[in-house]
């Protein structure tokens, strides 16, 4: 990320305090750096970057989940049939995060609704497979390989609207068949959903 040039006169004029150093410990009312130098702080910010850390999952989960040095394969990018019950909501990298995240959401709230079901464990351990061997054969490898989805998210979106019983076919008007084709999607076509997965009418405001 750049920083915005008001930052760097909200330094120099003194109205942003910075502090060189790393976070050797928190106190009752900050934090003291490794340098000695203590702060007085009303809210710490975790800034931890885009390298995801499993660490507070024991060795044996993790073993199960599959960890790998580029990450987790899940089945539709939350689940794993060998860990029944964990589910993981925001684990994908994609163009449009939070669009994604929200339809995880939606489809993990219908499943335990129990508006749609999971294939069985074979089924689910031989997508998984199929979507690593995959993303291996082609993707550079990064640390988050598992969970890049970027130019795919469409494609995934549909699985999810597939997996739910709704149509993937976002597109409303007369123009649609036109739209599915030649215009990009945009969070607005999914406008008509419901938090847990329904669909609901909206009034169209273009």
């Amino acid at each position: 990320m750049v920083p915005r040039p008001e930052l760097f006169r909200a330094i120099r004029s003194g109205a942003i305090r910075f502090h060189r150093g790393q976070i050797a410990r928190l106190t009752k009312t900050g934090a003291e750096l490794d340098n000695g130098e203590r702060l007085e702080v009303d809210c710490i910010i975790f800034g931890t970057g885009w390298r995801s850390d499993y660490g507070y999952l024991s060795k044996a989960l993790q073993k199960r989940l599959g960890f790998a040095e580029d990450g987790i394969y899940l089945y539709r990018q939350m689940l794993h049939p060998e860990v029944p019950g964990l589910a993981f909501v925001g684990y994908a990298s994609t163009v449009s995060n939070i669009l994604a995240y929200h339809m995880q959401a939606m489809w993990l709230a219908a499943l335990i609704a129990g508006r749609h079901k999971l294939p069985d464990r074979e089924a689910q351990l031989r997508e998984i497979a199929q979507l690593r061997d995959w993303k291996r054969s082609w993707m550079p490898f990064s640390h988050a390989r598992a969970a890049r989805l970027i130019a795919h998210l469409q494609h995934y979106l549909d699985e999810l609207m597939v997996d739910m019983g709704l149509n993937p076919l976002r597109k409303r008007g007369p123009l649609a068949p036109l739209a599915e084709v030649f215009a990009p999607y945009q969070a607005r076509d999914y406008r008509d959903l419901t938090a847990d997965g329904l669909e609901r009418p909206v009034p169209v405001r273009e």
